[in-house]
C-alpha cells in the first residue's frame, strides 16, 4: 500500500526575521561568554547558549530555543504557529548559527574573523597585507579601533569583510547541504544510520512542542536534573572567579573538559594517555551511537596505545614521560600525533579520507 507524499513548505516568513534577530543577538552576547580563554576551561563546555561543547560538536542554542518555544506555545497566538515543522527548522537554524557564532577563538582560524583582525594588529604592515587580503580584514587603523573601542562603527571599512564572511558561510552551508543530499537516501532510507545529535534534540522537541507528543517521563526527567546539577555549577565556575571549583575545572584541566595527566603520576607511564575525560556529555552522547562505531573507537584507541608504548621501547617518544597532558598529543615532533615513527595525525587524517 503506497503512502501519499506530503510536501512541507519552508516557513520563510518565520525563518528570515528569526535568523536576522537571533544572528544579531548571538553576536552581541558572544563577548559575554567565558569561551575563548584557554586558561578558563569551563568556558569551552558551558556558556550562554552558543558554545560548541568541543569534541561532542553539540551546541546548546537549539535546546535553549526549544524551551523558549515551549513557553511561547502556551500563548494562543504562537500555539497555532509553532508546530513540529516550524520547530524542526528552528533547530536547523539555531544549529547553524551556534556553530558559526559559537567559538570566535584562535582555534577556529578558517571561520574566525577575529583571527584575521588580530593579524592586522600584531603583524608588520607589509606582512599582514601580504597574508590577509583586503576583503578578509579591515585596514590596520580600523582594526586598532576595534581593539580599543570608543569610536563610531566604521561600516564602510568593515563592509568588505562582512560580505566575504557572509558569502563564505553561505557557500560552506550549501556545500554541506549538497553532500548531505548525496548520502541522504543511502544513509536514511537504506542503512537507517542513527544521528545521535538529532536524536537527542528530537527527544526534547517532542516534549516541548505545543503538540506535546511525549511527556517528561522518569528517565528524561532524571537526565534533565543531572544536567542542571553538572552544568549550572560549571557555568558559574567559568563566569565567577569566586565560585567554588567543586568539579576541579580550574586545576590541570584542558579546555575540552578533561584532566591532563601530569609527569610522575601512574597514568603518565602509559604514553598514549594524555587526557582523562570527565565531561559527562561525552558518555551520554555515546549511548546514542551504534555499537559498531563504539567498538571502532575503543579498539583503534587501544591499538594506538599499544603501538606507541612499543615504539617507546625502541627509543621513540623519549620526551613524553616528562610532558604533561595535551603536550603529549600535539606539541610538535615530540608528540604522538606528529612525531616519529607513526605520525598518528597523518594516519588519522588518511583514515578520514578513506
Amino acid at each position: 500500500m503506497s503512502k501519499e507524499a506530503v510536501e512541507e513548505k519552508i516557513p520563510w516568513h518565520f525563518l528570515i526575521p528569526f535568523m536576522v534577530v537571533l544572528g544579531v543577538f548571538t553576536a552581541t552576547i558572544n563577548p559575554l561568554n567565558p569561551t575563548g580563554t584557554w586558561m578558563n576551561p569551563p568556558g569551552y563546555s558551558a556558556a550562554l547558549g552558543v558554545v560548541i561543547i568541543c569534541y561532542s560538536a553539540l551546541t546548546a542554542l537549539p535546546f535553549i530555543s526549544f524551551w523558549f518555544a515551549s513557553a511561547l506555545g502556551r500563548l494562543s497566538f504562537f500555539k497555532k504557529r509553532l508546530n513540529m515543522t516550524t520547530l524542526t527548522w528552528l533547530y536547523v537554524t539555531t544549529l547553524c548559527l551556534s556553530f558559526y557564532l559559537g567559538r570566535p577563538t584562535s582555534d577556529t582560524q578558517c571561520a574566525s574573523y577575529g583571527v584575521f583582525i588580530g593579524n592586522r594588529i600584531l603583524s608588520p604592515p607589509e606582512e599582514t597585507y601580504k597574508l590577509v587580503p583586503w576583503f578578509m580584514a579591515p585596514p590596520i587603523d580600523v582594526a586598532k579601533q576595534i581593539l580599543y573601542g570608543g569610536v563610531p562603527t566604521p561600516w564602510i571599512d568593515l563592509m568588505p569583510m562582512i560580505v566575504f564572511f557572509w558569502v563564505f558561510t553561505v557557500v560552506y552551508g550549501i556545500l554541506m547541504l549538497s553532500i548531505a543530499t548525496l548520502f541522504r537516501k543511502q544513509w536514511i532510507d537504506v542503512e537507517r544510520v542513527p544521528f545521535p545529535h538529532a536524536a537527542a534534540a528530537y527527544e526534547l522537541l517532542v516534549r516541548t512542542s505545543p503538540e506535546r507528543k511525549a511527556r517528561f517521563s522518569g528517565p528524561f526527567l532524571i537526565g534533565l536534573i543531572l544536567g542542571v546539577i553538572v552544568w549550572i555549577p560549571t557555568l558559574c565556575i567559568g563566569l565567577f572567579p569566586w565560585f567554588p571549583d567543586m568539579y576541579g575545572w580550574r586545576v590541570n584541566n584542558c579546555g575540552n573538559g578533561a584532566y591532563f595527566v601530569q609527569p610522575g603520576e601512574p597514568l603518565a607511564s602509559i604514553l598514549g594517555i594524555a587526557l582523562v575525560g570527565k565531561e559527562p556529555l561525552g558518555v551520554a552522547i555515546s549511548y546514542f551511537a551504534p555499537l559498531t562505531v563504539l567498538f571502532n573507537m575503543w579498539f583503534w584507541w587501544l591499538v594506538l596505545i599499544v603501538l606507541t608504548q612499543i615504539a617507546y621501547q625502541f627509543g621513540y617518544y623519549t620526551a613524553l614521560p616528562q610532558t604533561p597532558g595535551c603536550g603529549r598529543r600535539t606539541c610538535g615532533e615530540i608528540s604522538i600525533m606528529y612525531g616519529e615513527p607513526f605520525k598518528w595525525n597523518a594516519v588519522l587524517i588518511g583514515g578520514y579520507g578513506l
